[in-house]
This record gives structure tokens, C-alpha cells and sequence, in this order.
């Protein structure tokens, strides 16, 4: 968790959504505000239309930090469109990179507990799961290199 709210580990991934439950409720999308941010960092916004997390952390971090925990938070990340068809590429998957609308990682904190889940969102049906396993890698070489201790659960 304090690599999500303080490290760099997920910056390059965009923000969809999060909310935090804590000291009061905080609700923030991704979509840039118009007229808030510069001509370079609206040059950042994906064309999903998402920004970059690493433009909200300290934001959500802020809200987040104090002497208790928050009783609970849900943070959305969605791989940049670039990323989302190199992993695509590589996975060896059947399904075009057209048809993947999003590759994501929904993360959760409640009761204590820190959850990762991964999620893809493709137009269409294809039985061929191999993406799904690629995003799956995906998120685990991100958490081993936060050094964060797992399991994984299908």
C-alpha cells in the first residue's frame, strides 16, 4: 500500500476512478477538468481520455495519510491504449487489440485488506483466456517489484 500512495510503481498506469472512505468521502475520476491542467500535462491524457495516476497521488494520498487507516478505498487503474496492445502482442492471444476496450487493475483496501483484481473489457466473446493470464503476469510483476508479499486466487 504505501507504494500505491507514495512510490512510482503505478504512475504510468491511467486513473479511471477512485474513491476513499476515511476522514470523510472522496470521489475523483480521471478525466481531466478542462481548463485545470497545462497544454504539456493535458499532452499526457491517454487517448481513452484518462491521465496518468501519478498526476492524482499525492492528491489521494493527502486525503489518505493521518494517524488512523481509511476505512476503505477502491482505486482503478487502466493500462495506457500503447501498453494495452504490447501486452495484447505479446500474450499470443487471438483476439484483435481493436476489440480490448481496456485492460485494468482494481484495487481495494477494506477491513485491513489489501486486493488486486485484474480485468479486461473486450468487445465481443472469445474463449481464448491467454490476455486475461498476460494481465495477470502483468499485475504480479508490478507487485513483485513493490516487493509486496501475494497469493494469487482464481
Amino acid at each position: 500500500m504505501t507504494e500505491l500512495l507514495t512510490g512510482a510503481s503505478f504512475d504510468a498506469l491511467l486513473l479511471s476512478e477512485a474513491r476513499i472512505e476515511g476522514r470523510g468521502h472522496l470521489s475523483v475520476t480521471g478525466h481531466p477538468a478542462a481548463g485545470f491542467f497545462t497544454e504539456e500535462e493535458m499532452s499526457r491524457v491517454d487517448p481513452s481520455g484518462y491521465m496518468p495516476y501519478g498526476m492524482y497521488r499525492d492528491t489521494l494520498f493527502s486525503f489518505i495519510k493521518g494517524n488512523r487507516t481509511p476505512s476503505g478505498f477502491m482505486i482503478q487503474l487502466v493500462l495506457p491504449r500503447s501498453e494495452t496492445e504490447e501486452l495484447v502482442g505479446s500474450s499470443g492471444c487471438t483476439i484483435p487489440s481493436s476489440d480490448v476496450e481496456s485492460l485494468s487493475l482494481l484495487i481495494r483496501f477494506r477491513d485491513g485488506a489489501l486486493s488486486v483484481t485484474t480485468g479486461t473489457s473486450i468487445s465481443g466473446f472469445y474463449p481464448d483466456k491467454s490476455l486475461d493470464h498476460a494481465l495477470d503476469a502483468y499485475a504480479a510483476g508490478i507487485l513483485d517489484r513493490c516487493g509486496a508479499d501475494y497469493d494469487t486466487q482464481l
